[in-house]
């Protein structure tokens, strides 16, 4: 599993990439404008309401049983008819 960033760590990437675009002067305005709370830089947890990270290996077990149960399943029916 990876580890996700926090927002400060987004956010010091985002103005350090900006450098490619901006001159330094921007970007320190556009910085004290967000600490003195006159800009708006909003940055998420990257992480959808309900939705923790998981294993991929956690996943595929997961789906290899639901697999194994659906085709049992359609045996059956199979067998019914």
């Amino acid at each position: 599993m990876t580890t996700i960033p926090d927002s400060q760590r987004l956010f010091g990437f985002l103005i350090n990439s900006s450098k490619k675009c901006c001159t330094e002067d921007e970007i320190s305005i556009f910085v004290k404008g967000v600490k003195e709370k006159k800009e708006k830089c909003m940055i998420s947890n990257l992480m959808p309401t309900g939705y923790y990270p998981t294993p991929k290996a956690f996943i595929l077990q997961n789906l290899e049983c639901k697999l194994a149960e659906n085709q049992e399943k359609l045996k059956n029916m199979k067998r019914t008819k």
